[in-house]
């Protein structure tokens, strides 16, 4: 264990205990909120030392509720676009 401690920074400790306990509050906020979908990592982390503790927060997104309140999205129709390129557009692209 000395020779641990003379050869490897506090610092990758402290990141991989971090780490563990990050992870543990996402599997446990998952279960206690099976009814949300989680978007993403966490992030905006905060770390602040207290006396006797160390409290960590940080953000979560979840996917909005979106209710859909007619069916006019059946008959929605958009025209196709012209693509259609010229020569001086080309040109003033180029430039």
């Amino acid at each position: 264990m000395e020779i641990v401690k003379k050869e490897v920074n506090p610092l990758y400790f402290d990141m991989d205990a971090i780490n563990d306990v990050i992870n543990d509050s996402i599997n446990q906020l998952l279960e206690e909120h099976k009814d949300h979908k989680f978007i993403g990592e966490p992030y905006e982390l905060d770390r602040k030392n207290n006396e006797n503790e160390i409290v960590l927060t940080y953000k979560l997104d979840i996917y909005p509720e979106v209710e859909v309140s007619n069916d006019n999205r059946k008959s929605a129709r958009i025209e196709p676009m012209s693509i259609a390129i010229d020569d001086k557009e080309i040109d003033e692209a180029v430039k």
